[in-house]
C-alpha cells in the first residue's frame, strides 16, 4: 500500500468584537475554579478557530484513490498557553466569580519563538537518535521527539492565528518518527536469543565463573519481565543479541603477613583486582544496549582463586542495579 501525504494549513482567523483577541470566559466559586474553567474554555476556542486545519490523506488502492480527510488540531493544556491575560469579577450576591482569559496578537513572538526553540529541540534528539547505539536511548528521543513535535503543531497553529508572516516547517513528519519509534520497540519487544562471550586476558580457572555470574544476570533481567530468553552455547543466525564480557586487566598480588616483634599479627592474603568491558550488541539493528567498564577488588586469606572470584562477585553485585536498568533488551 502506497499512501502519499499532502498536508494542507488552513487558518481561519478568529474575529471577535474585541480586536484580534482570543477569548476564554470561565466561572467558578473561587477565582482559582475560574481561571482554570477559563483556560479550558480559551483552549476550545483556540481549537474551534483552527479546525480548518486538515490533512489530506490519499491511499493509493487497487489502483484507486481514495481520499480522506483528518483533522490535525490538538488541545492546548492550560499550562502550555504563553502569554495570557486575565480579568476577574466577583459577583457577591451570587459568591461566584468570572475570570475573562485572553491572547492578543501582541504576544505573537513568545509564539514564534516558541516554534524555533521546539524545531531545534526536535532536530537535535533526531540527530542524537542517529548517532547513539543504545535501542534505550534512541526510544528516549523518539518519544521525545514526538511530543515535541505536538506541541511545535501547536504554536505554530497559534502563531499563524495571531498573524505570523513565518514559514515554519520541518523535513520530519510525526509519521516517520512514529514509524523508528516502532521499529525500535519491535525489536527491544522480541524474543531474546543470547549468545555470552568471554573474552581477553584472564585466569583460565576464572572463564567458567565469569560465564556463569553473566547467565545469573541475564537471567534475572528477564524474571521480572514478560520477554522470553534462550541462551545459547553456539553463535549462529539465530542469536540476535550478544552480551560480550572482556577482560582488560587482573592483578592477583600475595600480601605477607605484618609482623610486630618478629611475630605476624596479620594472616598472609591474596589481594585480586579485575577491570571489565561490558557490552551487550542487538545484531538487528547493529545497536549496542548498553557499553560499559567496571572494575572491583577484594581479598582473601585462603587462595589467590577465591581473592579473584571475590572480586568477580563484588563487580558484579555493583554493577548489577545499572545492568538491569540498562540491559533491558
Amino acid at each position: 500500500m502506497k499512501k502519499i501525504l499532502i498536508f494542507i494549513f488552513s487558518i481561519a482567523l478568529f474575529t471577535l468584537a474585541l480586536a484580534s483577541d482570543i477569548v476564554g470566559t470561565g466561572y467558578g466559586s473561587t477565582e482559582k475554579e475560574a481561571r482554570e474553567n477559563a483556560l479550558n474554555n480559551l483552549s476550545q476556542q483556540i481549537r474551534v478557530t483552527v479546525e480548518s486545519n486538515y490533512s489530506s490523506e490519499k491511499t493509493l488502492k487497487n489502483g484507486e484513490m481514495e481520499k480522506n480527510l483528518k483533522n490535525n488540531v490538538n488541545l492546548f493544556s492550560k499550562n502550555e498557553l504563553l502569554g495570557v491575560e486575565y480579568k476577574v469579577k466577583k459577583y457577591f450576591l451570587r459568591k461566584k466569580y468570572r475570570v475573562r482569559a485572553s491572547i492578543s496578537d501582541k504576544k505573537l513572538p513568545l509564539y514564534e519563538n516558541k516554534v524555533s526553540a521546539l524545531k531545534n529541540e526536535i532536530y537535535l534528539n533526531i540527530s542524537k537518535v542517529e548517532k547513539t547505539d543504545s535501542l534505550l536511548q534512541k526510544k528516549e528521543l523518539l518519544e521525545k521527539s514526538i511530543s515535541d513535535f505536538e506541541l511545535y503543531d501547536n504554536y505554530k497553529n497559534m502563531a499563524s492565528i495571531l498573524g505570523s508572516e513565518k514559514v515554519f516547517s520541518i523535513q520530519y513528519t510525526k509519521a516517520q518518527l512514529r514509524n523508528q519509534l516502532n521499529n525500535v520497540n519491535n525489536i527491544l519487544d522480541a524474543p531474546r536469543i543470547v549468545f555470552v562471550s568471554i573474552t581477553g586476558d584472564f585466569p583460565s580457572e576464572s572463564y567458567d565463573y565469569i560465564k556463569n555470574k553473566a547467565d545469573d544476570l541475564i537471567t534475572e533481567i528477564f524474571q521480572t519481565s514478560s520477554k522470553k530468553l534462550a541462551i545459547v552455547n553456539d553463535m549462529d543466525e539465530n542469536v540476535n543479541t550478544i552480551f560480550n564480557i572482556n577482560v582488560n586487566s587482573y592483578v592477583i598480588d600475595k600480601k605477607e603477613p605484618i609482623l610486630y616483634n618478629n611475630k605476624p599479627i596479620t594472616k598472609e592474603r591474596f589481594e585480586a583486582f579485575i577491570n571489565l568491558s561490558i557490552t551487550a550488541q542487538n545484531k538487528e539493528m547493529d545497536s549496542y544496549i548498553i557499553s560499559k567498564t567496571a572494575s572491583a577488588s577484594s581479598y582473601d586469606v585462603s587462595s589467590r582463586k577465591s581473592a579473584m572470584f571475590k572480586a568477580i562477585d563484588l563487580l558484579f553485585k555493583k554493577e548489577k542495579v545499572e545492568l538491569k536498568n540498562s540491559f533491558s533488551f
